[in-house]
């Protein structure tokens, strides 16, 4: 069912399931891939983070895509592009997380469909 092995009580409890909200990522290039959808832990699975496994699991994705835009202007986040993401029922479970009240966690399910949920935006 989930897209990538998840710890025990894992997405949260509190996590709510999507109904057709539109997110936005940052992606690596101009086409959207399957890989542009997974967690810091499958990118870097030996790395300690400073949060919880469970949302070291999870893809992070914003309500706004002025968020994106903001993170664009670091050195390492230049090259990238903005995706829209629409989540609906059946794509996993989303949570607001961390201090920027547009920052949410998403854990992702196997049967979410990148290339009918997504578009390049910028």
């Amino acid at each position: 069912m989930w897209f990538e092995e998840l710890p025990e009580r894992c997405p949260p409890t509190d996590a709510k399931i999507p109904s057709g909200q539109e997110y936005f990522r940052l992606i690596e290039n101009g086409s959207i891939e399957s890989d542009d959808f997974i967690s810091h832990r499958k990118i870097w699975p030996n790395k300690a983070f400073n949060v919880s496994e469970c949302r070291a699991r999870s893809v992070s994705v914003y309500s706004g895509i002025e968020e994106c835009r903001a993170i664009k202007k670091l050195p390492m986040h230049k090259k990238k592009k903005i995706a829209k993401v629409i989540l609906n029922q059946g794509d996993g479970y989303i949570k607001q997380t961390g201090q920027n009240k547009e920052h949410y966690s998403w854990w992702r399910t196997q049967s979410f469909n990148y290339e009918t949920s997504t578009a390049l935006v910028a």
